[in-house]
């Protein structure tokens, strides 16, 4: 899939109000969000308003619904909700620090995670999925 222009991450960063890490930054700049393992986790994606002209489509899920349209109540100023998990529908957070936190979205609501990055996240839950979902 194919990541984002330079101008298509500021116009992220605008609607959102907030800016992109430079982790955040840098893997948007790759992919415009990731589905794997049969979309047991998803790194929401970003549909800019010139998509018909960069060939970025709505894969696989939009970035900006829960951080814009249905924003998840609880987030704090700067939190950016980047993924979500579909065995429990729990979502995962890059907090204006940097790191990136699970929230249980069916239970509590709290926190039930935490990584010291984006990076970090995505890499240790490959594995785990990895782990899981192969024999």
């Amino acid at each position: 899939m194919k990541g984002l222009a330079e101008k298509q991450l500021d116009e992220l960063e605008s609607i959102l109000g907030v800016k992109l890490g430079p982790m955040l930054k840098s893997f948007y700049s790759q992919a415009n969000g990731l589905m794997i393992f049969s979309g047991s986790l998803r790194v929401l994606g970003y549909v800019p308003n010139d998509a018909l002209d960069s060939g970025v489509y709505d894969y696989p899920s939009s970035i900006l619904t829960p951080n814009v349209s249905a924003r998840i109540d609880g987030l704090m100023e700067g939190d950016i909700v980047v993924g979500w998990y579909k065995n429990d529908g729990s979502y995962v957070v890059v907090k204006k620090n940097g790191e990136a936190s699970r929230y249980d979205v069916l239970g509590t609501g709290e926190e039930t995670q935490r990584w010291v990055d984006f990076d970090n996240w995505l890499a240790s839950e490959i594995i785990v999925l990895h782990e899981n979902y192969t024999y």
